[in-house]
């Protein structure tokens, strides 16, 4: 049966997001990092590991090339941006995925803000939208995403936080979900876990669920989805460049 990276149970689609559910779960998702050790010794500010992050982060994304490779995979397309970047309590994302078929409707809609912790690693919050994520469609596409929105008003996913660990170049990161805490919508999933593998030019999240036996429900049992850079804009920011871009 052809998997798909959304989540749902394995019975309807094996595959829920490998590398498409990085993001996904809560619409407004916080990465907490401080300096790590990839800008330790680069003479950054004290925040530049975030802002190296929210780039490599940021772009529009497809699984194309792995839908065609593998007939396991979806076609899918996922667009991050940054949102209300004159807010000093930053970065935050904006997240949306979805089939490429059907880009006006996509199936998660997320926000995420990134905060530097003291030992380097990035704690990642995430937030769903309020009320019908589907009015926001799109937003990705404005020159002020979410701009009618503030995040108080955002509903916090708790529980399902990603750490995050740059490495020593700045030039690629993982992490994910931890424990057993972070809930799902979806019927006889009592948790879900989230891994991700993110670099300039590729982005695999691999989403699981799995019952109250930890016995695995849904998700890929294969491995992640695999998405491909597209574009990007702003530039990269690197941990040379990030005390300038901040």
């Amino acid at each position: 049966m052809r998997s798909s990276c959304r989540a749902t149970s394995l019975r309807a689609l094996p595959l829920t997001l490998g590398v498409c559910a990085m993001l996904g779960g809560a619409s407004c998702n916080t990465l907490t990092q401080t300096r790590s050790e990839v800008v330790a010794n680069q003479a950054a500010a004290p925040d530049a590991a975030s802002l190296v992050l929210a780039s490599m982060l940021v772009g529009s994304y497809s699984t194309h090339a792995q839908a065609i490779a593998d007939p396991a995979f979806h076609d899918l397309n996922l667009e991050i941006v940054r949102c209300w970047t004159d807010r000093a309590d930053g970065p935050w994302l904006y997240l949306e995925q979805s089939s490429t078929s059907t880009i006006d409707k996509p199936y998660k809609q997320r926000v995420y803000k990134l905060v530097n912790n003291l030992d380097g690693t990035v704690t990642v919050l995430a937030f769903e939208l309020p009320g019908d994520p589907l009015l926001h469609a799109l937003a990705w596409m404005a020159a002020q995403p979410l701009n009618d929105l503030t995040p108080e008003l955002l509903v916090a996913q708790d529980g399902c936080a990603l750490s995050i660990t740059l490495a020593q170049d700045g030039l690629s990161a993982t992490g994910g979900t931890e424990g057993t805490h972070c809930p799902s919508p979806h019927a006889g999933v009592s948790y879900a876990t989230l891994e991700l593998i993110t670099s300039a030019s590729t982005l695999q999240l691999w989403e699981r669920g799995f019952d109250e036996t930890r016995t695995q429900v849904s998700g890929s049992r294969v491995g992640p989805c695999a998405f491909v850079k597209l574009a990007q804009s702003p530039p990269a920011v690197t941990p040379a460049n990030a005390t300038e871009q901040k």
